[in-house]
């Protein structure tokens, strides 16, 4: 049985179309490759020759290194194209590489200068904030009535009963208030301190010190009456009714207060402060407040019902810098009413109401922060978190219904 030539045929992977006794290839391209009829291979008139015609095995075949020598240069073809190929996909992928490596730095770069020039804005606010405050708390003190205009009502959580609240708050500080003293010397009717609270590191104070001779622009003198406290006042000669004090009430603790003496006709001496309060006492409470803040955290942690906070931002904190103290910063996205606690080696609460914010400065370490609603039936936050010297922490607080 005789077969057709064209129906036998041997395919070749080359994209060149070769010419074989003087003929071009019957078939064309299949998929890419290239088919060169069998016949080719053997004499020209094997199968027009009676015997071929009779089915018989062909006189002669070509040796099949012909055959290889024939496929060799059209592979050899192919495989440095295929080479040539895999060469251009990788040199173009390691240009994208370089492109994409290139465009991350210049990312982190311009990230790092947004970051710095957000610091640089912050550091200015604050200072601004400071200052502000501090001369505003100066300016209440030269009232005929000194500190009315930002007195709150009578203190009624207070030791003793000279404290009033106050609205004005300096900035970063714990607790501020107004303590009242009556004077006996019949030149003067009272004199009022206004005072704050602020948790610091161990230079801290030298800070606080540094940070009201810039606002004053006044030299501080050393407050040789002060017992069992270093303490600092300025003073300014052409304002007489009122003294400022910078002292370091423990080492975690540094206050500074505002005394103002209401004189009646004449203008009061160096004498006049010296009855008076130079820092806002200390709560007989605080001390025992820590255990209190430590056990709602502790409760929180027994009763096993609590969710994670969402993760804090940190960011560098130039103010914080080497001073081995770092910030947390805490907002309240829900519409309830907030207790934040924070037990570590200090403790620190407070509350805030729907969308506030608080920043409280703390000694690095790990702390337990944890979170209740003081309104409606909420599940509570909790977590051991690590914060680290010269860090800023901003935290969004979300809290679930129960």
């Amino acid at each position: 049985m005789s077969v057709p030539p064209e129906l036998l045929s041997i395919k070749i992977p080359t994209p060149v179309a070769r010419e074989r006794d003087g003929r071009k290839p019957s078939s064309g391209v299949w998929g890419g490759v290239y088919s060169l009829p069998l016949h080719n291979l053997y004499q020209s008139d094997w199968m027009t020759s009676p015997k071929q015609r009779g089915g018989r095995i062909p006189p002669s075949i070509v040796p099949i290194s012909v055959v290889y020598a024939g496929l060799r240069k059209p592979c050899e073809v192919f495989r440095a194209e295929a080479r040539d190929k895999r060469d251009e996909e990788k040199k173009k992928q390691a240009e994208k590489r370089a492109e994409d490596e290139k465009k991350m730095l210049s990312d982190l770069a311009e990230r790092s200068r947004e970051e710095a020039k957000e610091r640089e804005e912050e550091i200015a606010r604050r200072a601004a904030a400071f200052r502000e405050s501090i001369l505003a708390a100066l300016r209440a003190a030269e009232e005929s009535d000194p500190f009315a205009s930002i007195r709150g009502d009578f203190d009624l959580t207070a030791s003793d009963s000279r404290q009033w609240k106050t609205i004005l708050k300096l900035p970063d500080a714990e607790k501020c208030g107004l303590l009242r003293t009556p004077l006996a010397n019949p030149a003067s009717t009272s004199a009022w301190t206004f005072g704050c609270h602020f948790p610091v590191s161990s230079d801290g104070y030298e800070h606080m010190v540094e940070s009201v001779r810039q606002v004053l622009n006044l030299a501080y003198q050393p407050d040789e009456r002060a017992t069992n406290i270093n303490q600092v006042f300025f003073a300014d000669p052409s304002r007489p009714d009122w003294r400022l004090f910078v002292g370091r009430i423990n080492q975690a603790l540094v206050g500074i207060s505002v005394v103002a003496v209401n004189s009646v006709g004449t203008s009061p001496g160096p004498t006049m402060f010296s009855g008076v309060p130079t820092q806002l006492p200390l709560s007989p409470s605080r001390d025992a407040a820590a255990p209190s803040i430590r056990g709602e955290v502790e409760a929180i942690e027994k009763s096993g019902i609590f969710l994670k906070p969402p993760p804090a931002l940190a960011v560098p904190s130039e103010r914080m810098a080497g001073t081995g103290m770092c910030e947390c910063q805490v907002t309240n996205k829900t519409r309830y009413r907030l207790r934040v606690m924070i037990a570590g080696s200090v403790e620190r609460a407070f509350e805030l109401a729907a969308n506030e914010s608080n920043l409280v400065g703390i000694p690095a370490g790990s702390y337990k922060l944890a979170v209740r609603a003081l309104d409606g039936l909420v599940t509570p936050l909790l977590e051991v978190q690590t914060y680290s010297a010269g860090t800023r922490y901003s935290s969004e607080l979300v809290i679930s219904p129960k």
